[in-house]
């Protein structure tokens, strides 16, 4: 029996595809099935009213440095005298 190319191409991409949909189901198999549980000694956050995500509110200082002061013009001589 002699396959033609048009032929052997459709058996080669039939093969990528049946390997490609195995690798999935095999990757989407892996894992812990049920909810999520924390490590033993552990315990969960208190809740804090925000949205999951949002970064805490902090009352101290950042690290980063103050941006500087705005630098007031010099004034003007001529601005204030009478001529």
């Amino acid at each position: 029996m002699k396959v033609s190319s048009t032929e052997f191409r459709m058996l080669r991409r039939s093969t990528a595809a049946i390997i490609a949909c195995a690798a999935v189901l095999a990757v989407a198999g892996c894992g812990i099935k049920g909810p999520l549980k924390l490590p033993p000694g552990k315990s969960a956050p208190d809740p804090t009213g925000r949205p999951p995500g949002t970064a805490p509110m902090t009352t101290k200082p950042s690290d980063t440095p103050a941006p500087p002061a705005p630098v007031e013009p010099a004034p003007e001589e001529n601005k204030d005298k009478k001529q």
